[in-house]
């Protein structure tokens, strides 16, 4: 398989490729919003502007942190967009499905980067081509094209990862907790990659965490935290996923599978030498300040503090990002409305007034 890399990518401090992945993921937040409006309104100019601005940022942010290879594959999409913009070519559905499918292949490269330190280039090879192709469509046969491009994207990562030219798998024991720590950031990743989550949710959570923990003191030590953020629902992979997508209430044997996710993903976590204390963190991470929690109804101080650090951070998160189980998501003082509404039955009265401080900080603060 042939591959490319981005050696001064993978160099960077994993801060600025958090950062990176915050701002990626929120240019592509946008960039579904726009098509989502286009798809009733294909006129709307300031639809199709700011669609436009979004994916310039897309390109510009690859470009900044030295993802050159991928700098001509968003390059190509924004054309696109720019062709809408000055009235070359019309919106239409396939269009705005081809783009969602090409960031895909962006996101999977990317992706690839960060676990292997290399990635596919007939990936994208192949979607370059693509996108030259349908720009290249004339009136008559564009929305076929697109269609049929469309068709091959869907594909191509399977086409892609077949394993006639794959290197051999070999599994090296590992014993230092800075390879343990990617372990646990990949298996994160591959659980936001999944239906059940938006990507990169797990960062924005440990960016929470973290921040929260700072603010508490540093009540936890700061790996074991995020150990257990990127842990604390690897065991909802194992859950049936059609539970996530059910729009009427679980039943009780449902809700049931539902929270064995904590034991099966803190017990992973507990047969790892050195992660005893963040593996508490995940099992306890349901648990109520009231008591009413799972699995082992613990109240109160008798919580872990790392488990009463990610209970908040993670329902703030499920609140201000869509769920598959969920057709919504709530605003910024919507969302820290409902952690406040429930300081003292479900979480922490400390640590919600210091996580107000955090939200603040972080959001507030750095609009103003």
């Amino acid at each position: 398989m042939s591959t490319f890399n981005c050696p001064a990518f993978c160099e960077l401090e994993q801060s600025l490729i958090d950062d990176f992945n915050t701002c990626f993921e929120e240019s592509v937040e946008e960039i579904e919003e726009c098509l989502k409006e286009l798809e009733s309104n294909p006129g709307d100019g300031d639809g199709i502007n700011r669609l436009f601005r979004s994916m310039h940022s897309l390109k510009g942010n690859c470009r900044m942190v030295f993802l050159d290879p991928l700098v001509e594959l968003t390059h190509q999409l924004e054309e696109i967009v720019e062709d809408i913009r000055q009235g070359r070519i019309a919106y239409f559905p396939a269009c705005g499905e081809f783009l969602l499918s090409a960031i895909s292949q962006v996101e999977s490269l990317i992706g690839q980067l960060m676990q292997e330190q290399q990635a596919n280039r007939s990936q994208l090879d192949r979607t370059v081509e693509l996108i030259r192709q349908v720009r290249a469509a004339g009136d008559a046969d564009r929305e076929d094209a697109y269609q049929q491009a469309l068709d091959e994207l869907v594909g191509l990562n399977a086409h892609c990862g077949e394993a006639a030219e794959a290197p051999r798998i070999e599994l090296i024991p590992q014993s230092d907790s800075g390879n343990d720590m990617n372990f646990f950031r990949m298996l994160s990743g591959l659980l936001d990659n999944l239906n059940i989550y938006r990507r990169e949710r797990s960062n924005q959570v440990l960016k929470l965490a973290l921040a929260l923990n700072l603010e508490l003191g540093g009540v936890v030590d700061a790996q074991q935290l995020a150990a257990a953020v990127y842990m604390h629902d690897v065991g909802m992979a194992f859950v049936p996923h059609p539970i996530f997508n059910k729009e009427s209430p679980l039943s009780p044997e449902e809700a049931k599978l539902v929270r064995t996710h904590v034991v099966i993903s803190a017990q992973l976590l507990h047969r790892i030498l050195g992660w005893e204390d963040a593996s508490q963190m995940v099992l306890q991470h349901h648990e109520r300040y009231d008591g009413e929690g799972y699995p082992n109804r613990l109240a109160g101080e008798d919580i872990h503090p790392g488990a009463r650090i990610i209970a908040i951070t993670d329902t703030f998160c499920a609140l201000t990002n869509e769920r598959s189980d969920r057709n919504y998501k709530k605003s910024l003082f919507s969302a820290i409305t409902e952690v406040n509404k429930n300081v003292a039955a479900q979480f922490d009265p400390h640590y919600v007034d210091a996580f107000n401080m955090v939200v603040r900080k972080l959001y507030i603060s750095n609009s103003a």
